[in-house]
């Protein structure tokens, strides 16, 4: 009876009967790697054989999701270091699996990602002012959560993904489609009314950030589209040459005929001499 996100666990589509997690497809029961804890959104670690929560793979900076689209495999273990797998959960009193510590640079409580979400810790995600469109993640212990502060220039231990110019620019671009499909050319070009045009307009634009900013049309395979194009021009160059080879007379009707007349006679003679 988990409930999740259709985005969050990478759900493209929404299936028209009952839906099953993950775990519930392979009929296992497994525990969090990274927690200890067991149920929840569950996703398979890139070994195949452990399960991590995607919201611990979220939140522990060193762990990366391979596919964002379906959320997973988990993977990049081996980068978390051996001092955040000897911390002790101030919550579960359990030293297992990683755990993510108070961002206040000098608090160094700890605790698994799922106990503070069992508990109801603070815990945030902003955008960062001083790298563009990055995320940073910010947990607080329950004695900082109470303060209610947020120091300036915070080294956030929950990581803070690097996002360099390049990917800044394409996101920016992505970001930005709808203004090449107005509202206004749609109810032009249709003959729409403009509310409904402005409504069919609007629901685009969220069903595309809901999917990422990822185009509905399949677009074709450019390597494809060029043999299509070279095998088009093939075939026309020939019909050219077939068209100009005037050498070869007409056959008539009877000709054919008697070509395929010889052909069963000769195929008869065959199964004859083989009845001796």
């Amino acid at each position: 009876n988990i409930c999740v996100h259709q985005a969050c666990y990478g759900i493209h589509q929404i299936p028209a009967g009952k839906w099953y997690c993950n775990p519930c497809l392979c009929s296992l029961k497994p525990t969090c790697v990274l927690c200890g804890h067991e149920g929840g959104a569950l996703k398979p670690v890139r070994l195949g054989t452990r399960w991590a929560h995607i919201s611990c793979a979220l939140w522990i900076p060193e762990v990366k999701i391979a596919n964002v689209d379906t959320m997973e495999p988990i993977s990049n273990f081996h980068s978390i270091p051996q001092s955040r797998w000897n911390l002790l959960c101030s919550i579960c009193r359990i030293r297992q699996g990683a755990c993510i510590q108070c961002c206040v640079p000098t608090c160094t409580v700890a605790f698994h990602v799922e106990c503070a979400f069992q508990q109801g810790l603070k815990m945030k995600s902003r955008i960062d002012q001083a790298v563009t469109d990055a995320v940073r993640n910010e947990a607080y212990c329950p004695r900082h959560a109470l303060l209610g502060t947020s120091p300036a220039g915070i080294t956030s231990t929950a990581g803070t993904p690097q996002v360099n110019p390049r990917e800044r620019r394409l996101k920016a671009m992505m970001d930005s489609f709808h203004q090449y499909a107005r509202h206004t050319d749609l109810a032009r070009k249709y003959r729409l009314a403009k509310p409904l045009a402005t409504l069919i307009h609007s629901y685009w634009v969220l069903k595309r950030r809901l999917h990422n900013n990822q185009s509905f049309l399949s677009l074709p395979d450019p390597w494809q589209v060029v043999a299509e194009e070279r095998l088009r021009e093939f075939q026309e160059e020939k019909e050219k040459e077939e068209s100009k080879d005037t050498s070869r007379p007409m056959v008539a009707e009877w000709e054919l005929e008697w070509e395929r007349f010889m052909i069963l006679r000769q195929d008869m003679e065959k199964s004859r001499n083989l009845s001796y």
